[in-house]
């Protein structure tokens, strides 16, 4: 809007820009880059913003940096999810079969014996 004042003319139809622009605003705050280019060619209904979005959210995301967010909770990545975290846990028993697990040369005693003589 800015330039459309400055330089009357220069810019026929602000719209797109200002499109662009709120959503390239949210990509960088919410840390959300794919989902808002989707979103810009899903609300706008053409591929022609498809290219500009692209920029302006790979800027706005790079210009914010990993550390500024809207969500205070939002983690890196999946992995560091609790919700997720099942999905990256690989129970133990379920690779292993019993006769890999059991000890075959197993040590007995009589029941009358001690402790001491058990032992040694």
């Amino acid at each position: 809007m800015a330039v459309n004042t400055l330089l009357p003319g220069w810019i026929p139809i602000p719209a797109p820009l200002v499109i662009v622009g709120m959503m390239a605003f949210f990509a960088g705050v919410g840390r959300t880059p794919i989902a808002v280019v989707l979103t810009v060619s899903e609300r706008t209904g053409t591929l022609n913003l498809l290219a500009p979005s692209m920029v302006a959210v790979v800027l706005s995301y790079f210009v914010t940096g990993p550390k500024y967010t809207i969500y205070r909770s939002q983690v890196p990545n999946r992995a560091a999810s609790p919700a997720h975290r099942g999905e990256y846990s690989v129970p133990l028993l379920t690779r292993i079969y019993v006769v890999d697990a059991m000890n075959p040369a197993v040590v007995t005693t009589a029941l009358d014996n001690s402790v001491e003589r058990s032992t040694t």
